[in-house]
């Protein structure tokens, strides 16, 4: 059975293969018109876009602490469907928690920057906990031997899969696309700098992962 299809008419579905896209479509359009803009824009210290909250020092505590919330939430909901005498297999429950928990756990992740290792042990622990919890592992089970038998990566190796594979999207996009013009220029910038500690962002981030390969 399918249901009948009805229009979005606002923002994009969390987690979808084109969100991505269309956002791209829309980020064009809407800093093409604040170029033309005549009166200045008014400066605020943070702002929420699309769902993601940016702030003025490039940091991400606050997001990260949402992102965990609203990837907990889920988990439960999914994990009480396991209560009773009806029981998942675990690599459908995984399966599931890849569809519905992680998209809200790495919503926005390829632009995450500048992490500090108590960000990535809070993304961590729900990893653990989840992987754990949906093969009913004792807590002090080893990590890797959880992770492993599902098949999930270190949170840390999906954020920059995620972020390499935001930058082949870049690189694909005609120079045409103001996206593109955009990240050719801080791509410029930081060839040219001295003291490379200086920027932060997106940039910075991908050249820190490729340096690595």
């Amino acid at each position: 059975m399918t249901s009948e299809f009805f229009p979005v008419l606002q923002g994009i579905r969390q987690g979808g293969i084109i969100s991505t896209w269309i956002y791209n479509l829309f980020i064009n359009g809407l800093l093409d018109s604040l170029e033309r803009r005549p009166n200045k824009i008014e400066r605020t210290d943070k702002i929420r876009h699309v769902g993601i909250q940016l702030n003025d020092k490039m940091t991400d505590n606050d997001k990260i602490s949402v992102a965990c919330k609203k990837a907990e939430s889920s988990f439960y909901s999914l994990l009480s469907i396991n209560i009773g005498t009806f029981y998942i297999n675990p690599l459908t429950s995984a399966s599931l928690d890849s569809k519905m928990c992680t998209p809200k756990l790495l919503f926005g992740a390829e632009l995450w920057n500048n992490l500090t290792k108590s960000n990535c042990m809070q993304l961590e622990r729900f990893i653990r906990m989840a992987a754990k919890t949906i093969q009913r592992f004792p807590i002090l089970t080893q990590t890797d031997i959880c992770l492993a038998m599902l098949g999930w990566k270190r949170i840390v190796s999906e954020i920059n899969l995620r972020k390499l594979l935001f930058l082949e999207r870049l690189c694909n996009m005609p120079t045409s696309v103001l996206t593109k013009q955009i990240f050719n220029k801080r791509l410029a910038l930081f060839s040219c700098r001295t003291d490379k500690c200086i920027q932060k962002g997106f940039v910075p981030d991908i050249i820190r992962i490729l340096s690595k390969c």
